[in-house]
């Protein structure tokens, strides 16, 4: 499949899952989030994913180990990356290009 199918592709999910190309409006520019499943997990790498936003825990010394913890409502997200990422993955989001993106893989 071509680079610009997969773009316009993306685009269609993203118009189905009811989300415009402004982002600004959900208040969030970067944050960390959980890959869920809403019922209809992708099953190639280059679509949109449910992500919802986290809350990251633990303490802040070098090496201590950190919790991350699904605690906001899901957001869609498109996967830039080259892999499927399995549900409950965590991933760093931002938005870009009026959308909200992450890289897995």
């Amino acid at each position: 499949m071509s680079e610009r199918n997969n773009r316009e592709r993306i685009l269609d999910l993203m118009d189905v899952v009811g989300q415009g190309a402004d982002v600004s409006s959900q208040g969030r520019g970067t944050f960390v989030g959980v890959t869920t499943s809403g019922g209809a997990y992708p099953t190639v790498a280059q679509a949109c994913y449910l992500v919802l936003g986290a809350e990251i825990g633990g303490g802040q010394a070098e090496g201590d180990v950190p919790t991350i913890n699904a605690a906001y409502s899901a957001s869609p997200c498109i996967n830039l990356g080259s892999k499927i990422p399995p549900v409950g993955t965590p991933v760093l989001v931002k938005a870009a290009g009026g959308r909200l993106v992450f890289r897995h893989g």
